[in-house]
């Protein structure tokens, strides 16, 4: 038999990134087709151009890694090869490192928080819910009025989630108040420690 089939690419199932975590205990599984093609035509190979399988089906149980599994029809031109990319990691996502749970600001002022080389897929909301206003990677608040805004980083991967809930106090221009508001006497040596305490409005 002769397939005549159109120009087309192939078409493999999932089309998104597959998340996975070490050690992959159960098979991975990746389908694919093209239109008026038979499946055993069809050819998987990873990266390296070793080739894995034939057919619509490929499974496989990769390490942790990056890896691309490719499907073609090897000897038609006309047939144009497709991909699905697997990420297995070994842990969950860490906390990016300049990532802290609180932060200040003052009104009016604009503060932008940057993860853009974070390495991991990221997405900030509202503790409520809603979307948080992001850009390249930035996350940014404005400070309109006074009081305190609340945000949920979260990161995932094939191992699970890591989160955190990030708070912006938002306060007007003032002074702090530290106490005691006079000068402090002491003799040497102080074998006890000074305490001393301060505040600011909303801070």
């Amino acid at each position: 038999r002769v397939f005549v089939v159109a120009a087309q690419q192939l078409q493999a199932s999932p089309d998104t990134t597959v998340l996975a975590c070490a050690p992959v205990t159960e098979a991975l599984c990746f389908t694919a087709s093209g239109a008026g093609l038979p499946v055993g035509l069809l050819e998987w190979a990873d990266a390296a151009g070793t080739v894995l399988g034939s057919g619509g089906e490929l499974c496989v149980a990769p390490p942790a890694g990056d890896h691309l599994y490719i499907v073609s029809a090897p000897g038609l031109s006309c047939i144009i090869s497709d991909t699905v990319r697997v990420q297995v990691e070994e842990e969950m996502p860490p906390l990016p490192e300049n990532l802290r749970d609180t932060f200040g600001l003052c009104v009016g002022e604009e503060l932008r928080i940057d993860l853009s080389g974070y390495g991991h897929d990221y997405t900030w909301t509202g503790c409520d819910g809603s979307p948080g206003a992001v850009s390249g990677g930035e996350l940014i608040v404005v400070g309109a009025s006074e009081g305190e805004q609340c945000y949920t980083f979260e990161a995932t991967n094939g191992c699970g989630s890591t989160s955190l809930e990030v708070r912006v106090f938002v306060v007007a221009a003032q002074q702090l108040q530290a106490s005691p508001d006079t000068t402090v006497l002491a003799c040497a040596p102080v074998t006890e420690a000074l305490c001393f305490t301060a505040s600011g409005a909303g801070l």
